[in-house]
């Protein structure tokens, strides 16, 4: 998870929205509802709850929940309604969560925190009081979002006789492991792409 510092205590994060509103369009307060295509609607969807969030720039909005709606069995909308379009006969992949890298920037940050700021912060990104993020990923040696650079291994050494991973147990490990304590048994690392281990 990458947080970017800001005087040492402003953090902030780029989040993935699946379903994105523009925060400069207000909601049609005269019926307020999120239209479904009549055709292709699923009944368990019509009259379900749907929470919006909304996170602008300039704004003290981040991730802020907006008033709730709910899906209504509804003709095509006019082009002037915030409208959701769900065809539940066009299928991609399967959904199983969302989240962030920890790096050893955003490690560097969370542990200059006292045990109340980091306790709201696991709480607000991996938790169901916040975004419930379960999936994470980190990068083997250091990346471009650190303070220096290193390997674990010294350079020419093809038998991995140097191999420590010293610096990342200095602050990356523990913050993965407090995430990991947050998140449960939902929690997923992401070792490359394509490939998740189930922890």
């Amino acid at each position: 998870m990458n947080f970017f510092l800001s005087n040492l205590t402003v953090l902030s994060f780029v989040s993935t929205i699946l379903f994105s509103f523009s925060c400069q369009n207000e909601l049609n307060d005269s019926n307020n509802y999120a239209h479904t295509n009549k055709v292709n609607t699923l009944d368990s969807l019509v009259q379900s709850e749907v929470k919006i969030y909304c996170t602008s720039k300039d704004t003290e909005e981040r991730l802020s929940e907006r008033e709730s709606t709910y899906f209504i069995s509804a003709k095509q909308p006019l082009e002037t309604e915030v409208s959701i379009f769900v065809n539940t006969k066009k299928k991609f992949q399967e959904y199983i969560g969302i989240g962030g890298a920890i790096t050893d920037a955003s490690s560097e940050v969370f542990s200059s925190l006292n045990t109340r700021l980091q306790n709201e912060l696991l709480k607000a990104y991996f938790s169901d009081e916040g975004i419930n993020y379960n999936i994470i990923r980190t990068s083997i040696h250091s990346s471009d979002f650190g303070l220096g650079s290193y390997t674990y291994i010294e350079e020419g050494d093809q038998d991995l006789k140097t191999f420590s991973i010293v610096k990342d147990k200095e602050k990356r490990i523990p913050f993965i492991k407090r995430v990991k304590g947050m998140i449960g048994d939902d929690f997923i690392f992401m070792l490359a792409h394509g490939v998740l281990l189930h922890l």
